[in-house]
């Protein structure tokens, strides 16, 4: 089975780098790094659910997907390992005043190149989401218009 890293807006996390990673620790970022645990992940069952504003019936198989979101520390780590040439300037500062926080400012192909070393680091089979996995492992198979039900809650959001 697949395991999905999400690169998104969403909830801060403690940071949380596999037991190997830890030594990559970014400067500036003193806190322990605890290992992943599997209860970090979600499994989402094999079946179909409601896809999209049409509402079709799609197919998907099972899938574990990260529960939070990777954080800034997380992502730096994979830039202080590889020197991969993403936006640092955009977010540097966001690094240091909440590395515990979803890292922003990466393109697809930076999302991309983290889920490639972060494969390459543990053996695991991490990835990114498709667009299909990401909305049924958001709304649930019941096609609902939110994560938490059809009707808006403005106190479950972060806008």
């Amino acid at each position: 089975m697949c395991r999905i890293i999400s690169i998104t807006p969403g909830a801060p996390r403690k940071a949380a780098l596999p037991p190997k990673l830890g030594a990559l620790r970014p400067e500036g970022f003193a806190a322990p790094a605890p290992a992943m645990r599997e209860d970090d992940e979600v499994a989402i069952e094999a079946g179909s659910f409601l896809f999209g504003d049409s509402r079709k019936a799609h197919d998907l198989p099972a899938f574990r997907i990260d529960r939070f979101p990777v954080t800034n520390a997380e992502y730096a780590a994979f830039l202080k390992a590889t020197g991969h040439g993403a936006h640092r300037h955009r977010w540097e500062s966001a690094l240091k005043e909440r590395p515990d926080h979803p890292v922003v400012y990466v393109t697809w192909r930076d999302a991309r190149a983290y889920a490639n070393w972060l494969r390459e680091q543990t053996g695991q089979p991490y990835r990114l989401p498709t667009e299909a996995e990401w909305e049924k492992a958001a709304r649930g198979d019941d096609g609902r218009l939110w994560p938490w039900g059809n009707d808006w809650d403005q106190a479950r959001v972060n806008i």
